[in-house]
């Protein structure tokens, strides 16, 4: 089966999201309880990267955080449940909303438009595209906002993923964290979809990520 390369523009909404993210890990305790699956070494390198690999690590062409794409008890459970009114506003800090509501948008956009680059960019499953695209945005965001959930850091478990992105994905040289980070998102789907189309498709990126990334970017 074939498929269309991402557009730039898809992935250039990636780069500022997984930047704001990186940083609110060093200030919002919520979203580093999810970094505690990592070894302590990689959790400390993670939330101590100084702002030139933090940019760096920002590129790498996949959303860097979840919202738990592959629960569908945990999805059931909150488009289904009312939730307890406030909650969301109570817990979470207002970069964390901003950050929720902006990811939530372009999820709930790509849904509608491309969930092949929906599935790229996070890794679900189709289901779980087909259920955002099905859902208004108001009710999107209305329950998730009412769960009172954080994202949680993507892959958390996978040690070797998260080696690899924080050493050659945070490189100063271009190749190397090109090569790393594209590595890294066919493991993403690989593991994801079991599916070695996914792996492949992953290569479609190349022309438009590593274009976007580099404009400004020193050899």
């Amino acid at each position: 089966m074939a498929f269309d390369s991402p557009l730039t523009a898809d992935f250039g909404n990636i780069v500022p999201l997984n930047r704001e993210f990186l940083e609110l890990l060093r200030t919002e305790k919520g979203l580093r309880k999810s970094v505690m699956e990592l070894p302590e070494y990689q959790h400390h390198r993670l939330v101590t990267l100084d702002r030139s690999e933090a940019l760096r690590l920002a590129e790498t062409p996949f959303l860097l955080f979840s919202f738990r794409e592959h629960d569908d008890v945990y999805w059931d459970r909150i488009l289904t449940e009312p939730g307890s009114p406030g909650l969301f506003h109570g817990r979470i800090s207002e970069n964390v909303t901003t950050l929720m509501s902006s990811a939530l948008g372009l999820i709930w956009h790509l849904a509608q438009r491309d969930p092949f680059t929906l599935r790229l960019f996070s890794g679900a499953p189709l289901s779980w595209c087909e259920t955002i695209a099905d859902l208004t945005l108001h009710h999107l965001l209305d329950a998730t906002c009412r769960s009172g959930d954080l994202p949680v850091l993507r892959f958390s478990y996978h040690r070797e993923l998260w080696r690899s992105l924080l050493d050659g994905g945070v490189s100063g040289r271009v190749s190397v964290r090109k090569a790393t980070q594209l590595s890294a998102l066919q493991i993403v789907l690989s593991r994801s979809q079991q599916n070695a189309q996914w792996a492949r498709a992953a290569k479609t990126l190349r022309p438009h990520a590593l274009r976007v990334a580099d404009e400004n970017d020193p050899k």
